[in-house]
């Protein structure tokens, strides 16, 4: 009854929800109409689509049991919260369909701490939406503090750079802010890191020349 309910109503093939199914057994204890067809009624109310509710299932398939209005109305909140599109939610959620599996209120808080308003971290997530998933400890902290303490950078220069925090710390931005320190070159911290090395290079030449 559930493997032919996933693939009736959120498009899953029989090999996707049988592995749903694998991943999380516990949702073979549900009615599926009476449990699974409110949750996803909630996800359709903001706006995603039958394929992207199905992937969500598929990565997350406890979210068909998930409490409406204290675990999934709540985490999509998050996003209404910053002033996300609601037309711009599918493809965040499609994007990272494991969303609902994880806590992203830890990772808003650090980026409106670095300065950011709520808009400009809307622009961000909407660029890129893998941030939210990000280790704190071990990547957003590391690569904030070399941006500040390092790069002298601000929050106005990571407006700029809405990618900056999925680029590698030592393998792309150290590298490219050292070689210009040993060229004795400037150039806006966006050039240095968000283009590729040749275009970078050239441009720290042109703001060196002027």
């Amino acid at each position: 009854m559930t493997i032919n309910w996933f693939k009736d109503n959120v498009g899953l093939s029989e090999t996707q929800a049988k592995k749903a199914g694998e991943k999380w057994p516990y949702v073979f204890g549900y009615k599926p109409d009476s449990t699974f067809t409110s949750r996803i009624e909630c996800l359709e109310s903001y706006g995603l689509s039958k394929e992207t509710i199905g992937r969500v299932v598929e990565s997350t398939p406890k979210v068909v049991a998930m409490s409406v209005s204290a675990q999934l109305g709540k985490q999509m909140d998050v996003f209404i919260d910053l002033g996300i599109h609601e037309e711009n939610l599918d493809k965040i959620i499609s994007t990272v369909p494991t969303f609902f599996g994880t806590c992203p209120q830890a990772r808003i808080e650090f980026f409106l701490s670095t300065g950011l308003d709520k808009g400009s971290l809307a622009e961000m997530i909407e660029a890129q939406p893998g941030i939210l998933f990000l280790s704190l400890k071990a990547n957003l902290r590391p690569k904030w503090e070399y941006f500040t303490k390092v790069m002298g950078g601000s929050a106005e220069d990571l407006k700029l750079i809405p990618g900056y925090f999925v680029l590698n710390l030592e393998q792309r931005i150290m590298p490219r802010f050292a070689f210009c320190c040993s060229r004795s070159v400037s150039a806006p911290i966006k050039d240095m890191v968000s283009t590729s090395e040749k275009q970078g290079i050239r441009s720290s030449r042109r703001s060196f020349s002027r």
